[in-house]
């Protein structure tokens, strides 16, 4: 087993230890509980009752902070910060805590949904402004409406060479699947 023990993250002053074995991190759960104000006992048992946590949740050879060798309550990593969200307390430092990683978590995806109603607006503004210049163009510009009337019957064929196209790829398929 990689005993390789570094700090995982320094909160509050305190470190937050894993150990990588076996190509799985693993997250102490204790310093975590330590540092975030949160009552370890209770921690564990709600670990013990999560339908998914239970069943990955194990005991681990840590160094703690002075190298001493100790088996530590750890879970991979990779359930590190799903956990922390299903925690309940009223621990003003997880409370904090917690508030950091929603707003971590926003800015990661920056606010999805104002972000494409945002472009949805700014989409429609210039469409509306291209058509009333295409329509001032067009009704001052002869040149304009023949334009137009081009990239109208291109764009017509352009649907019927796809039509073809399919028809063409059909007519091949029911060809091969009768071979």
């Amino acid at each position: 087993m990689d005993e390789k023990i570094k700090n995982f993250l320094q909160f509050k002053g305190k470190n937050l230890l894993f150990v990588s074995a076996n190509g799985t991190i693993w997250v102490a759960i204790k310093p975590i509980c330590d540092a975030l104000g949160l009552n370890t006992n209770r921690i564990y048992k709600n670990i013990r009752e999560d339908f998914i946590l239970k069943d990955v949740v194990a005991n681990q050879p840590l160094r703690d902070t002075k190298n001493r060798l100790q088996s530590m309550v750890a879970i991979p990593e990779m359930y590190v910060y799903g956990w922390l969200f299903s925690i309940n307390s009223s621990s003003d430092v997880f409370q904090t805590y917690k508030k950091q990683c929603y707003d971590l978590l926003y800015n990661h995806f920056q606010g999805t949904v104002s972000k494409r109603s945002n472009e949805l607006t700014e989409k429609t503004w210039a469409e509306r402004q291209a058509k009333i210049i295409r329509e001032k163009l067009k009704s001052e510009n002869e040149d304009y409406k023949r334009l137009c009337e081009l990239e109208g019957k291109s764009l017509k064929h352009a649907r019927n060479l796809k039509q073809i196209d399919l028809e063409i790829i059909d007519t091949q398929l029911n060809l091969f699947s009768k071979s």
